[in-house]
């Protein structure tokens, strides 16, 4: 029964040395979630600035070689903005209990208005666009996690595209 006892004297402490190892983990978790949301927050701000003073920039009288820097400048802005935005999203989707809101969906509707979203950061990347969605595309999905996609697509085609987008 002595043996018994220390056997399961061990069993237990090895079970309380999880439960608290675990607790410990998942307090590590959460404020690696709430360090990675507060970084993509703070860097919104001084990223707005920056692009606040290039659009002042662009309304300035500029060379032709001043130009394609600041064009340079305004392509990586929207490059670290993009990766912002996937900073905050990869952190909010740590933490939040993801919940399908399933809806029919026109997919030519949808990426239409995306596309009139990105309007000025398409014309600042000098692309011309050709749309041409199927008529009547209709899907069945969760609008916000599909306009998402859309948008990260349009960011990139805008960061890496050449002359012409191509939607079909």
């Amino acid at each position: 029964v002595p043996q018994l006892e220390r056997v399961t004297s061990r069993v237990n402490e090895a079970v309380e040395q999880s439960r608290q190892a675990s607790m410990r983990t998942r307090a590590e978790e959460r404020r690696i979630r709430s360090f990675i949301a507060d970084i993509s927050h703070d860097l919104r701000t001084p990223l707005t600035s920056v692009r606040g003073y290039l659009q002042l920039l662009e309304r300035t009288e500029l060379d032709a070689v001043q130009r394609e820097r600041l064009a340079a400048a305004h392509r990586q802005s929207v490059e670290l903005g993009a990766l912002v935005d996937r900073l905050y999203e990869y952190a909010y989707l740590l933490d939040a209990q993801v919940e399908l809101e399933v809806e029919q969906i026109d997919l030519g509707v949808l990426v239409g208005e995306c596309l009139l979203g990105m309007t000025a950061p398409i014309e600042t990347a000098g692309l011309e666009v050709e749309f041409a969605p199927p008529a009547q595309l209709q899907i069945t999905t969760d609008r916000a996690m599909l306009t998402r996609i859309i948008q990260n697509l349009l960011r990139n085609a805008v960061q890496h595209g050449r002359d012409r987008l191509l939607i079909e």
